[in-house]
């Protein structure tokens, strides 16, 4: 599967949804997805599929021809770090919208 949006320069951009295609793809029995490099992280917590980074156009015909696809081995950033920088130490009450962006 081969997701992206193409920019007039030739570059291919971020697309919304990256996550719901590699989930498809895997469902589909698919061996892999090739999409824009900023959304491989996030397809990258769908297991048991091969994700693979789009830079450009030319890049992903140079690749495609070679049969080299660059493949996005990095895996999930900041997933159950558990690092955050705020907390809702100060806010009183409130305890709805704390506990769905808690949840979120």
């Amino acid at each position: 599967m081969i997701a992206g949006e193409l920019s007039l320069d030739g570059r291919i951009r971020p697309i919304k949804g990256a996550l719901v295609l590699a989930a498809k793809a895997r469902e589909l029995g698919l061996s892999g997805v090739l999409l824009p490099a900023e959304n491989c992280a996030e397809a990258s917590l769908v297991r048991d599929i091969d994700i693979f980074q789009a830079v450009s156009l030319s890049q992903v015909v140079t690749d495609l021809k070679s049969g080299a696809l660059p493949l996005y081995a990095e895996g999930p950033k900041g997933i159950g770090a558990g690092k955050y920088s705020t907390d809702f130490s100060e806010v009183k009450g409130q305890w709805h919208a704390k506990r769905a962006l808690e949840v979120a």
